[in-house]
């Protein structure tokens, strides 16, 4: 292989630079002087464009991409930003949502501490709520040592939610109203002057299904539904919630009545214990 004569490139190079000096030199004495340039200062001109030309195109070339690449940079660089302060925009508005609904929960258990007079109420806050038995119970940071006990009624946002189910000394566990088994004890209700039995939790209307009523004289929906303490062991008085819907049926005790909680079950952070008198 011949090999490559670096000295013969160096000397080409200078002397295309003595010629472009040159050129530059006598075109612009011609130029001083408006003479027009002579035939090999025309070739050497042209031939000092073409290598400048060679030259300075990927120079070009190189300078737009790389403000093009810029123009990319700050684009994504803002793009950034923005996406930075939408998600914090969203982190402080999810956060003013849970403390406006942790406020009217609060509230709501302050009215029911007021309109609780006739017994005594320990107020709790739920720690925990298992999404596989979210239906079914929560737990609470009160116990033995508060005074409570099984069987105890437990309200929350103006509304019966469940019983006491498993009381340790510092906390317990309250089995919800949303789940069936907690009714297996009916317990007795009364609509105005009626008096029947909460049954059952229907899971695709939400609501409680009261039965067993003697007399269904003058209730209608939107009526409220409380406790009656007929069973000498639950508070009366206690809201469960509104009517929504009464049943067709031959008979006043077939008959099925369709409550609308008062309490939410799908928002539980504070809960009031009613301690039977």
């Amino acid at each position: 292989m011949k090999k490559f004569n670096f000295s013969k490139i160096i000397i080409i190079a200078l002397l295309i630079v003595i010629a472009s000096f040159s050129a530059i030199t006598i075109t612009a004495k011609n130029y001083q002087n408006r003479k027009k340039p002579n035939a090999l200062i025309a070739v050497i001109n042209d031939s000092t464009g073409t290598v400048d030309q060679l030259f300075s195109s990927p120079v070009n070339f190189l300078e737009t991409k790389v403000n093009d690449f810029q123009n990319v940079m700050n684009v994504y660089n803002q793009n950034a930003s923005l996406k930075k302060q939408l998600s914090d925009s969203l982190m402080k508005s999810q956060k003013i949502a849970s403390l406006e609904q942790e406020n009217n929960e609060l509230k709501a258990a302050l009215s029911m501490q007021t309109s609780l007079t006739n017994y005594s109420i320990k107020n709790a806050t739920v720690i925990s709520r298992n999404p596989a038995s979210w239906d079914n119970l929560i737990v609470i940071d009160k116990g033995a040592r508060d005074g409570l006990k099984n069987g105890m009624m437990v309200m929350s946002n103006g509304g019966i939610i469940g019983l006491m189910s498993q009381v340790t000394n510092t906390t317990s566990k309250v089995g919800l109203f949303t789940d069936s088994s907690t009714l297996a004890n009916k317990i007795p209700i009364k609509i105005g002057n009626n008096y029947g039995l909460l049954t059952d939790f229907d899971k695709t209307s939400g609501d409680f299904v009261v039965s067993n009523m003697y007399s269904l004289d003058g209730v209608k929906a939107g009526d409220e539904v409380v406790t009656s303490g007929l069973d000498g062991i639950t508070p009366s008085d206690l809201t469960f919630g509104k009517i929504g819907k009464i049943s067709d049926a031959s008979t006043v005790a077939a008959k099925k009545i369709y409550v609308k909680p008062a309490g939410d079950f799908n928002d539980l952070r504070f809960v009031t214990v009613v301690l039977p008198s």
